[in-house]
């Protein structure tokens, strides 16, 4: 991991402000969350949307997207584990990038359920939208399900009211 670690960032000093940056950034990210999963201790919930909704403003913010965030106020006090914090945690920064990068949105929303041991996100946006009927799964949506689907989870795309809206589903236990 040092050794890619130190390709990537040699590559994101050289495409400084280019967006093949951003993707070697995300890469970064990644690489450092697969990695603080392997010594990590269980993750209170609350703690993993408060991370997640961290790192989505940050990334909304920093193109001029709004992020809108919505969740219970009372949470169950469950514990993630590393694993499912960093899976969870991967496929809503591949969500946010896919809206940012095709949509190019003003706004996003997040809203976040819990049903017992089960979370739905609703990540919808606002931008330059497609049917979603049309869209061909690229690396992008065939990583998100693949992850989903290791946690017995699923993700559904459809239009809701000229927005398109996935819906990522998972099993938190």
């Amino acid at each position: 991991h040092d050794n890619i670690g130190a390709r990537l960032l040699k590559l994101i000093h050289q495409l400084r402000g280019t967006p093949t940056a951003d993707v070697a950034r995300d890469a970064m990210k990644d690489l450092r969350t697969a990695i603080a999963a392997l010594d990590s201790h269980p993750v209170p919930l609350p703690d993993a949307l408060a991370d997640w909704r961290a790192e989505a403003e940050e990334r909304c913010e920093a193109l001029g997207c709004q992020l809108g965030w919505q969740q219970p106020e009372a949470l169950p006090a469950l514990e993630l584990s590393a694993r499912t914090k960093a899976t969870l945690e991967a496929v809503l920064r591949e969500t946010i990038t896919n809206a940012l990068k095709h949509a190019a949105p003003s706004q996003i929303s997040a809203d976040i359920a819990l049903d017992k041991n089960r979370l739905r996100v609703r990540i919808a946006n606002d931008g330059a939208v497609a049917d979603p009927q049309g869209w061909k799964d690229g690396y992008g949506l065939r990583n998100i399900r693949g992850r989903l689907g290791e946690l017995g989870g699923s993700l559904g795309i459809a239009m809701d009211g000229g927005q398109v809206c996935l819906t990522l589903e998972a099993d938190l236990v």
